[in-house]
């Protein structure tokens, strides 16, 4: 068979490899087709072929990619998934890969339930943690679907500000002074007292100076903290006054300024839409209010438990812990710790200004929130106060 495969095409390996020869008289090779010709095995053209006569091909062969394969793949038994495989990042092959892969015995893959049980109506945003596989993950009943899913950044503080029930103010002094040796604390406070000046350069009165030094001496401690304020002057003095009252030498402020006013806002414009519809003065202190408790001017604010969770995950929690302190105080501003102190007492702490207009229902100075974060990861939230009560008087 190869010899005779070799005959019938040496004239035209003869004629590709005399093209370049000096004689302009190339000969003609007729080749007549005697018998059915069979190729059993590959050829391979290594460089280019020349035919100068036409040549007849009775049926079409059309090869798209060359295919090899060496061994069979037998499955003995059955494969059941019973879950979704994703592949999160593309795969790139350069070259060929072979894989050789024998199922002997049968593979199951267990759903979700039946790790963590059912997901009734009665589990409703429930998230529970398991181990699977040597990982530790999160899941949430979702409320829609009654399904497990992946538990979200959302879905964990949501779970973890439900848990805490915060009811009233606690003491910051009391949290410092509770925090176990394996926990972290967060503060987020508004600032102390500030006198008639309103703008970003307004500073702290006297009395506000007052404060925050007392409120640092209550938390005295051989451990330094990390302090953060927004750009605006009172909030920096407030921590600088902090620092001072606990003899904290290492002192050396940062400046967030995603705790300045306006974080919970979506369209700055729109709020000050509704803020000129108000009436009977302190417009813009009933609009945020009315959207802290009510959710109202959703086109306004962003969803308050995304916005929240976004501010503790992508920029309070990080600087905090790259600080690599045990303790941290973020000093705010009070147009933005209200909707903070309204998501995480869920509504049980009234500061429902846009109702009676009481400063009562307004949230105090060195007043705000707290994070107590545990050895093994988990939160617990409570609304903090660094002056005796956590409202106006």
């Amino acid at each position: 068979m190869h010899k005779k495969l070799a005959l019938l095409l040496l004239p035209f390996l003869w004629m590709a490899c005399s093209e370049d020869s000096d004689s302009s008289d190339h000969g003609v090779a007729v080749v007549e087709e005697a018998d059915t010709l069979s190729i059993e095995d590959s050829v391979l053209i290594r460089d280019s072929l020349v035919i100068r006569d036409s040549v007849l091909v009775r049926d079409s062969v059309v090869i798209r990619d060359s295919i090899v394969v060496h061994d069979s793949v037998a499955v003995r038994d059955s494969v059941s998934i019973r879950d979704s495989v994703v592949v999160r990042d593309s795969v790139a092959i350069k070259d060929s890969v072979e894989i050789s892969v024998q199922f002997r015995d049968s593979v199951e893959v267990h759903d979700v339930e039946f790790y963590l049980g059912p997901c009734a109506t009665e589990h409703s945003d429930v998230v529970k943690s398991v181990t699977i596989n040597g990982t530790e993950r999160s899941f949430v009943c979702d409320k829609m679907t009654l399904l497990w899913r992946v538990a979200t950044t959302v879905d964990m503080t949501n779970f973890y500000v439900k848990t805490s029930n915060v009811l009233d103010f606690v003491d910051v002094a009391t949290l410092y002074q509770d925090l176990a040796e394996d926990e972290k604390l967060v503060l987020i406070l508004r600032h102390a007292e500030r006198g008639d000046d309103y703008s970003s350069k307004g500073p702290l009165n006297e009395n506000g100076f007052k404060q925050a030094e007392s409120l640092g001496v209550s938390l005295v401690g051989a451990e330094s903290f990390y302090y953060a304020g927004t750009h605006v002057v009172r909030s920096q003095q407030t921590c600088e006054y902090i620092a001072k009252g606990r003899n904290d030498e290492s002192f050396v402020p940062d400046t967030v300024d995603e705790l300045a006013s306006g974080w919970f806002e979506k369209d700055p414009d729109a709020v000050s839409t509704y803020a000129a519809n108000e009436k009977g003065g302190w417009e813009n202190w009933k609009v945020i209010t009315r959207f802290a408790y009510e959710g109202a001017y959703a086109d306004a604010f962003y969803a308050m438990d995304l916005r929240f969770s976004q501010l503790m995950e992508n920029v309070v929690l990080p600087k905090f812990n790259d600080s690599g302190k045990r303790v941290g105080v973020f000093i705010s501003h009070d147009t933005e710790l209200i909707p903070m102190v309204a998501y995480v007492s869920q509504g049980n702490i009234d500061l429902r200004f846009h109702e009676t207009t009481k400063f009562t229902q307004w949230i105090n100075y060195l007043a705000g929130i707290a994070v107590v974060i545990r050895a093994d990861g988990t939160q617990v939230y409570y609304a903090a106060k660094g002056l005796e009560k956590g409202t106006m008087e």
